[in-house]
């Protein structure tokens, strides 16, 4: 049997790493997951579900990469999945085939540690230095003005060397940032079968992750409207039990079990004259 992912993360400067529990708390209800502000929300499943709880400046301090690393961990601790399938589309005219992506958790889980243990890539005294970015930057990336966003998030990137001004240095630099970075600018190539091309796709690994958990949560919810029409039971004694019982509880009720077992009649018992 192969070894479980290692689901944990080392935030930069920290002497101990962090774990990120399932969904499935009372309060995970009311987690907004479709909310505008992407990055609040990323902040508020991270806060909720990290493991020891954590400051939530701490959570914003993240790399954007621990960030989708810390929303990975609390996917896969709910699923038990080793990888991350994706579904395509071959982008060929005349083809459209299907295609699927499996990209392993222990590897992603990998980059979004190295983000937090190497934060800045340093090219030498020529080739200036760019950190990597993280909640917060995204955070204040939302307010940056219209005119030149592109610029301002560079500039907020560079740590020494010029912000280029030209559109070609700007997308080196860009190229350069997606290669140090590659979980928060990552992209898949996959081969189609039926074609033979071979495209790469870009992944917006925050949005894919939040979809999945929020699809979780609206399963959470129906657990809790199955169980408590059935039982009566409050939504904190239905989410306070084991995932194993309470999956038994619905097997029960799907199988029109539950409550119909507690009518069942007593064996009838027998006089002596009716020997």
């Amino acid at each position: 049997m192969a070894a479980r992912p290692d689901l944990t993360i080392l935030p930069g400067g920290a002497v101990a790493p962090l774990r990120f529990r399932r969904l499935g708390r009372l309060g995970d209800l009311d987690l907004d997951l479709a909310a505008a502000d992407r990055p609040r929300v990323v902040t508020a499943v991270l806060s909720a579900c990290a493991v020891p709880a954590q400051e939530v400046g701490t959570i914003w301090a993240l790399t954007l990469a621990a960030r989708i690393g810390g929303l990975l961990a609390v996917w896969s601790s709910g699923t038990g999945a080793e990888a991350l399938d994706l579904r395509l589309r071959c982008p060929m005219a005349g083809c459209g085939a299907d295609l699927e992506a499996g990209l392993p958790v222990e590897a992603l889980m990998a980059l979004a540690r190295d983000a937090e243990a190497v934060a800045v890539l340093d090219e030498g005294a020529d080739g200036g230095a760019l950190r990597r970015p993280t909640g917060t930057d995204q955070r204040r990336w939302r307010e940056v003005p219209a005119d030149d966003p592109e610029g301002v998030i560079l500039a907020s990137l560079v740590l020494r060397g010029p912000v280029p001004a030209d559109a070609g240095a700007r997308e080196a630099l860009a190229d350069r940032l997606a290669a140090f970075d590659p979980l928060s600018c990552f992209a898949v190539t996959v081969h189609c079968p039926d074609c033979g091309t071979e495209s790469t796709h870009p992944v917006d690994l925050e949005a894919e992750l939040l979809a999945r958990l929020a699809r979780m949560q609206d399963r959470l919810f129906a657990e809790v409207d199955v169980l408590a029409r059935r039982y009566g039971w409050s939504d904190e004694a239905i989410l306070s039990m084991p995932p194993r019982r309470r999956a038994r509880y619905l097997q029960m009720d799907a199988a029109g079990e539950g409550l119909s077992l507690i009518h069942i009649s007593e064996p009838t018992r027998r006089t002596p004259n009716s020997y």
